[in-house]
């Protein structure tokens, strides 16, 4: 758990280092592809949004890194 919770901080870290931001456009689409692989039912946008904004962040991030 504690290593899970340095590595998570860490990771926040660099983001917020980067500069890497998202925007509300870069949620809906991600969200709307996630509505489309599963059946249809309810989502809860508002729930989902934090973990989206993160899954968001951390990809451009190994982006980033990866291209230098």
């Amino acid at each position: 758990g504690e290593k899970r919770i340095k590595i998570r901080l860490s990771l926040q870290y660099l983001i917020k280092e980067e500069g890497i931001k998202v925007d509300d456009g870069e949620i809906q689409g991600e969200f709307e592809q996630i509505k489309a692989m599963y059946p249809p039912k309810e989502f809860d946008e508002g729930k989902m949004k934090n973990q989206l904004a993160n899954r968001i962040a951390l990809r451009k991030l190994f982006e980033r890194v990866l291209a230098n």
